[in-house]
């Protein structure tokens, strides 16, 4: 009986890292801007929140920034509380870097670039490129670095 549950605990695991492998290799051909912004996990659950990638792409920033979060939202317009101000993007390691106080900043501005990401990489020419995902990694990371350490300035994205 052991053996038993120790075979099927070794086929979960095999299951696991198979489905991991395809969700990786379908996102980086889906959406490979969004993936090297936020990751493969959080880019699949993004899009499937979404519905699907053309979705996510029409939808504005501020709408990208909560998506996970509806329930949260429509308490808090209700009992007119302070709205949430991330869903799923939470879960993003640029998120869980920033200090506290900096976490809703960090969230509205990861939320506009995989915005700008998930338009591009829906209604940009097939066999896209990652360049704009990287770049705007790039951008965050710096800017999260400027604003822990106070040295804020205006910074050209181009």
């Amino acid at each position: 009986m052991i053996n038993g549950m120790c075979d099927q605990v070794l086929e979960v695991a095999e299951s696991r890292t198979n489905l991991q492998d395809y969700v990786m290799k379908r996102m980086i051909a889906v959406a490979p801007n969004l993936t090297a912004l936020v990751g493969e996990l959080l880019g699949a659950r993004l899009i499937a929140r979404a519905g699907t990638l053309v979705n996510l792409a029409k939808h504005p920033s501020s709408t990208v920034q909560i998506l996970g979060a509806e329930k949260a939202l429509f308490r808090a317009l209700k009992s007119q509380h302070n709205t949430p101000k991330y869903g799923i993007l939470y879960h993003a390691s640029l998120i869980n870097q920033a200090e506290p106080k900096l976490k809703g900043k960090m969230s509205r501005m990861l939320a506009a670039k995989a915005s700008l990401s998930a338009r591009l990489d829906a209604l940009g020419e097939e066999g896209a490129d990652t360049e704009l995902g990287i770049r705007s990694r790039a951008y965050l990371e710096n800017r999260l670095r400027q604003l822990e350490e106070g040295t804020v300035s205006l910074i050209a994205f181009t």
